[in-house]
């Protein structure tokens, strides 16, 4: 593992404004990680090793402590401000780093929230379940027209806002879905043409099967 002289300026930055304070962080590539690969506490103190780089000492839970070890450049910071549900727009987030896209992630899918931003670029998590609630008439009345980011993140606000601006530009626009074999990409794509549809005037769209 790299150690201090490897860091980046705000690598280095962030171990100086550690050292000594109760911060929480995620550590990625951690000794004993969980099965999301990270290991959550508050470091308590750092120290050096020959073999292993650099070991914190970290309150995992309340009065329960435990060493991890991992480089300083794999020490990242928690949004201590981040709502506990998570945000919808992770351009919100303090901290923009992997650990934390996914913690936020985590978050809104284990309170059935599939969908949420990063800026334009709408994510989406495969519920593995049908959520007709999420895709009826009703649901796509409340995106139609609606400023981009009022509404909660969904494929409909994608749609959406693609169809405004092909009308008010006059230029063909696209759509991009891409994702992981199962990630669920046909059946997004199955919406954003429902949508489409719905709002291009053409009747009877919901309950109706698009190929």
């Amino acid at each position: 593992m790299g150690g201090e002289g490897s860091l980046s300026p705000s690598s280095r930055s962030f171990a100086a404004s550690m050292e000594g304070l109760r911060l929480e962080i995620v550590a990625m590539d951690a000794l004993g990680p969980d099965e999301r690969g990270s290991t959550r506490g508050r470091v308590l103190n750092q120290g050096s090793d020959v073999l292993f780089g650099f070991i914190h000492l970290l309150e995992i839970s309340p009065g329960f402590y435990g060493p991890v070890v991992a480089s300083l450049s794999k020490i990242y910071p928690k949004d201590m401000e981040a709502p506990a549900g998570g945000v919808d727009d992770m351009t919100k987030l303090s901290y923009l780093h992997e650990p934390g896209v996914l913690q936020n992630l985590a978050l809104r899918y284990q309170t059935n929230e599939i969908y949420t931003y990063t800026g334009s670029i709408l994510i989406a998590i495969n519920p593995f379940q049908r959520l007709p609630h999420l895709y009826n008439g009703h649901m796509m009345e409340q995106y139609k027209g609606a400023p981009f980011g009022e509404p909660s993140p969904h494929v409909f606000a994608i749609a959406d806002v693609a169809y405004k601006a092909m009308i008010n530009k006059g230029k063909s626009n696209s759509i991009l879905v891409s994702g992981e074999s199962g990630a669920g990409k046909t059946e997004t794509t199955k919406m954003l043409m429902q949508y489409l549809a719905f709002i291009g005037g053409h009747k009877g769209t919901e309950g109706r099967t698009v190929e």
